[in-house]
């Protein structure tokens, strides 16, 4: 989670610095943004401070690969807003993932990719806590075509 978040402030501080050193005034874009579907500069002309950060509300159409990481049968589905939150045995784990329109039903075998984990997450709109709930783009599941 560390390692996460010092990359994050260091991409961050790279495209601060050269956005102060541009002559143009066409906004800076990082390849990772030009593949971010929903990244665009605003208006002013600055670099999008959001650009190659996954947009959530996109997460229900990430094709996941076979093999991504995690594989397991779903235990429990419980369904908030827009947010998905499944109950996944793995390897005789149990954890719980979080992610947005995914359909799963119990019984079903998921996959998804390793994401980071959030301790002692407090969902307000379940009114429930979770001891660990890892937060991911999407989900790949087979069983429901």
């Amino acid at each position: 989670m560390k390692k996460l978040l010092v990359a994050a402030v260091a991409a961050l501080a790279i495209v601060v610095a050269f956005g102060a050193c541009a002559k143009s005034s066409a906004p800076l874009v990082s390849p990772a943004a030009s593949a971010a579907p929903a990244a665009t500069a605003p208006a002013t002309g600055t670099a999008d401070p959001h650009a190659g950060i996954p947009d959530p509300h996109v997460a229900s159409k990430v094709l996941v690969p076979a093999g991504a990481g995690h594989k397991g049968t779903v235990l429990d589905v419980l369904q908030a807003g827009e947010y998905t939150y499944i109950q996944v045995s793995e390897n005789g784990k149990q954890l719980w993932v979080a992610t947005v329109g995914a359909k799963a039903a119990k019984g079903d075998v998921i996959e998804f990719a390793d994401s980071p984990i959030f301790p002692s997450f407090q969902s307000k709109a379940l009114n429930r806590s979770f001891d660990n709930l890892m937060m991911v783009n999407g989900i790949r599941n087979d069983t429901q075509k």
